[in-house]
C-alpha cells in the first residue's frame, strides 16, 4: 500500500515538472491567450517540483 503511494506521488512530481516546462516555453501570444501574464509564468516555472 504505502509503495503504491510512493508511485503515485513520483507520478505527480513528473507530471508537475512536465507541465511547468512547457509552461516556461509558451509564446506571449498563447500566453495571452489563456489570461496568463509572464509575472503569473515565472512564479509556477520558479517552483520546485514537490511544491504545488
Amino acid at each position: 500500500m504505502k509503495l503504491l503511494k510512493v508511485f503515485r506521488v513520483l507520478r505527480q512530481w513528473i507530471q508537475r515538472s512536465r507541465e511547468r516546462d512547457e509552461l516556461s516555453r509558451l509564446s506571449p501570444h498563447l500566453m495571452k491567450d489563456i489570461g496568463l501574464r509572464q509575472a503569473d509564468i515565472i512564479r509556477e516555472t520558479s517552483k520546485h517540483f514537490w511544491q504545488r
